[in-house]
């Protein structure tokens, strides 16, 4: 996803050599800009579903490990 970012950036900062006269070029360059934000914006998700399914992980074994003691204080 850094990549990603920094790709994004990189391109942002090469705004200085679009003329906004000519079209043509503005019109790729938003391409190019649209491309990376979809990029950027793919990756982002994808790492938001690997962070909740982690958080499920924990939650699951937080509630084992409660189970668990309460089961041992029972006995």
């Amino acid at each position: 996803m850094l990549e990603a970012a920094l790709d994004l950036a990189r391109l942002v900062q090469e705004q200085n050599g679009v003329t906004w006269s000519d079209t043509s070029a503005v019109d790729k360059y938003i391409v190019r800009l649209q491309t990376a934000v979809e990029r950027l914006s793919r990756e982002n998700n994808k790492l938001a579903s690997y962070h909740a399914q982690i958080r499920d992980k924990v939650i699951q074994l937080v509630t084992l490990i409660i189970n668990l003691v309460m089961i041992k204080q029972l006995k």
